[in-house]
């Protein structure tokens, strides 16, 4: 199931963010659906793949653990980045590298002998803290490393005064509602 929504997700992504803005502007809802469905079918097919070719249970931690890992890096761009203008957006891209990378290398890592066969790789979500030597959470370390890295490098890069882009959304676009021209009128939900 989560597989499901991450590859419907990801179709949606494409389609209306890469393809019909840079690819096709000109496209329509049933341009967008005719390119989104291989998507999917790929992302179900590949998710099916990986869960019948290793042991399922495996497959299912090792999947929980990087989901849990990786998701948590994206709060500080989509939060600090959405509600806050005193992130450098740049510094807030290379954080949540940073979060990802060492939350996953640090996953990769772990050993979990305890189990018959020995997992030797993903074999649990805590692991020794840099710099403090006890067991912690790998998802909210890697998240410290991220906001550290983000605060940071938002200090240097105002300091050597780099521009941080143009950013092209006003409030009128947060305030559309049904009938402005801007806003596609979409068919009706029945319930039945």
């Amino acid at each position: 199931m989560p597989a499901a929504i991450m590859s419907i997700a990801a179709a949606n992504l494409f389609t209306r963010n890469v393809y019909r803005d840079f690819l096709k502007p000109s496209a329509t809802d049933a341009d967008e659906a005719r390119v989104g469905k291989p998507g999917v079918a790929g992302g179900e097919g590949s998710a099916r793949w990986r869960s019948c070719s290793s042991s399922t249970s495996r497959t299912r931690s090792t999947s929980s653990l990087l989901g849990g890992v990786w998701i948590l890096q994206t709060f500080p761009a989509i939060v600090f980045g959405l509600y806050t203008r005193w992130f450098h957006r740049w510094a807030l891209l290379v954080g949540w590298a940073a979060g990802m990378v060492y939350g996953t290398v640090t996953a990769y890592g772990v050993a979990n002998k305890a189990v018959k066969p020995p997992v030797l790789h993903f074999g649990g979500s805590t692991a020794d803290l840099p710099l403090l030597g006890h067991a912690g959470y790998i998802g909210l370390t890697a998240f410290v490393i991220n906001v550290v890295v983000a605060v940071v490098l938002t200090l240097v890069l105002r300091a050597t005064r780099t521009r941080d882009g143009v950013d092209e959304t006003n409030p009128a676009d947060y305030r559309a509602d049904a009938g402005d021209p801007r806003v596609r009128d979409l068919p009706e939900l029945t319930t039945q």
